[in-house]
C-alpha cells in the first residue's frame, strides 16, 4: 500500500478469488480508516478474478461512496477489462490507465 497525502494506492494480488478476499478486505479496511479522498486499486499484477472477487469490488465501491472516497481501478490488462465491461462493473467503478492515474494524482 502506498499513500501520498489523501491518496492511497492498494494493490490486488495476482489471483483475486474467494481465497484471497479476506486479506484484500483487511487491506481495504485499513485503507478506508486512513480517510483518503482517493483510493487507487492497482491491478497491474492481477491475472485472474472470480465472481466473488467482482462482488467484493462492488462492495468496495459502495463503501467508498458512503465515505465520499473516489475509487479507481487502474492498470488492468485487456482480458480483465473485457470481463469488467461484460459484467457492467466498469459502468460503476472508474477504470483508467496507470498513466492517467499517475498524471491525475502524481503517484
Amino acid at each position: 500500500m502506498k499513500s501520498n497525502d489523501n491518496i492511497v494506492i492498494m494493490s490486488l494480488p495476482e489471483q483475486f478469488d474467494v481465497r484471497s478476499i479476506p486479506s484484500v478486505e483487511d487491506c481495504w479496511g485499513k485503507t478506508v480508516l486512513k480517510k483518503p479522498d482517493v483510493i487507487g486499486v492497482d491491478c497491474g499484477n492481477l491475472r485472474f478474478i472470480d465472481s466473488s472477487a467482482i462482488g467484493t469490488l462492488v462492495k468496495f465501491y459502495n463503501i467508498s461512496l458512503s465515505h465520499n472516497i473516489e475509487m479507481y481501478l487502474f492498470d488492468l490488462n485487456s482480458p480483465l477489462t473485457r470481463i469488467l465491461d461484460i459484467t457492467k462493473i466498469s459502468k460503476l467503478i472508474s477504470v483508467i490507465s496507470k498513466d492517467d492515474f499517475i498524471q491525475r494524482y502524481g503517484l
